[in-house]
């Protein structure tokens, strides 16, 4: 990962550890949260730094993230 990427997806990675419900990260715009779809589906993805991404599910039972990856799509 290049180094300015850190300090953009470190707060994005403790706020996906504070939310208290799945649709939190949708009231930020700048990261395009959404699903992913096909073998990932059931899995989301935010945009937060050029081409990095983080990656995550939601135990919807245990209400927290799972699967937490950092990706780059390029």
């Amino acid at each position: 990962m290049h180094p300015a990427v850190a300090p953009k997806l470190r707060p994005t990675v403790y706020y996906l550890q504070d939310m208290e419900w799945e649709e939190e990260p949708r009231a930020v715009p700048d990261w395009r949260a959404h699903g992913l779809t096909g073998d990932r589906k059931g899995s989301c993805s935010l945009s937060v730094a050029a081409n990095w991404r983080p990656t995550f599910g939601i135990d919807r039972k245990e209400n927290e993230i799972v699967d937490l990856d950092r990706e780059n799509d390029r």
